[in-house]
């Protein structure tokens, strides 16, 4: 299954499961990844990851996610978990 960022934020919107594991599938290992590149561990990329998705998942029910045209979804939730 590939979905678009379109997709991604209605399926946020309507609080679909299936939307949000696939999310985190597809961008889980990112995360994971880079907060090991800091020196951090299983536990703190796990929750960096909630914290980004509950950021964005915010941000999407008050209207105030801007995703530039071209740009991926799971682009910007791993700049929100990198930050």
């Amino acid at each position: 299954m590939k979905l678009t960022t379109d997709e991604i934020i209605e399926g946020f919107r309507n609080k679909d499961n299936e939307v949000i594991r696939y999310v985190h599938d597809k961008s889980f290992n990112s995360v994971k990844m880079y907060v090991k590149m800091q020196n951090g561990s299983e536990d703190d990329a796990v929750e960096v990851f909630q914290q980004g998705m509950i950021a964005v998942f915010i941000r999407i029910r008050k209207g105030d996610l801007k995703i530039e045209d071209g740009k991926l979804f799971n682009d910007y939730l791993f700049i929100i978990c990198r930050n």
